[in-house]
Order: structure tokens, then sequence, then C-alpha cells
């Protein structure tokens, strides 16, 4: 590709043909040189870039939280009774990974949580989680 995009540079006339040696001409004309190809490289880097960001893991989420979950009602998972808690946290959602549903509500777990689970969660909002503890946890 690098070399596709030298070639047209060097047909568009603004990088003087090469012979025997280095660029011939005046330092001016290599200083200009320069610096188109290195904007080239700038511009394929900032590309690729783009392109690493669009494979980011996201997951939906709902205007509103669910009725059940705003009134306190429990999340059965793996057959036990996971409470909603007042507080929430902060996960990026390459952070976590989808454990199933429930009434309608997708499930989370940490992906560096281990068993027994501590927490379970559910998102309500852009990087916010909303976390389920068992009963008898502090």
């Amino acid at each position: 590709m690098l070399k596709n995009l030298l070639f047209m540079v060097r047909r568009a006339s603004l990088v003087p043909r090469l012979r025997s040696g280095y660029l011939r001409g005046n330092p001016e004309q290599r200083r200009r040189t320069h610096h188109w190809i290195f904007c080239l490289i700038l511009l394929m880097g900032c590309q690729s870039a783009s392109t690493r960001q669009a494979q980011v893991q996201q997951y939906s989420f709902p205007e509103l939280e669910a009725e059940w979950i705003r009134n306190g009602e429990p999340v059965e998972f793996e057959g036990e009774l996971w409470f909603p808690a007042d507080g929430m946290e902060t996960l990026l959602d390459a952070e976590v990974y989808l454990a199933g549903e429930y009434k309608g509500v997708e499930i989370f777990i940490e992906k560096r949580d281990v068993r027994p689970l501590n927490r379970l969660y559910t998102k309500f909002g852009k990087n916010k989680f909303r976390f389920f503890e068992k009963k008898g946890n502090p």
C-alpha cells in the first residue's frame, strides 16, 4: 500500500525522481518530500486506529431500568436469589460478559470474577452497571 501511495505521489511530480543515489535537488525539495512521506504515514496510522475502536464490544441498555429492579425484586440466577443494591459501578463493556437473561433484562458477570460469584450486574447506562448481591453478603 505504501508503495502504491509513493508511486502516486511520484507520478504527481511532488517527489523528484530517484537517480543513482539519494534525491537529487536542493534541500528544500528533500524537506518537502519528507513532509509528504510523513503525512502519508500519519494518515495510514490514523485509519488503522479508528478501525480498532470499532471492534470494541458494546452492549445495549434500556432508557429506564426495569420496574422489578427498581422495586427491589431479586434475580434468580443458577438457583440462587440475588438482590439489587442501591449502588452502581462504572465498568467498560469489555470488562463484563453476558451470562444470561432474566425477565427480559441482560445479566452480566465481571470477566475477572471467579466462582463463587460475588456480584451480578445489569446495565442501565453507558458504562453504568447496577450490582446484585446475595442477601447474606455484607
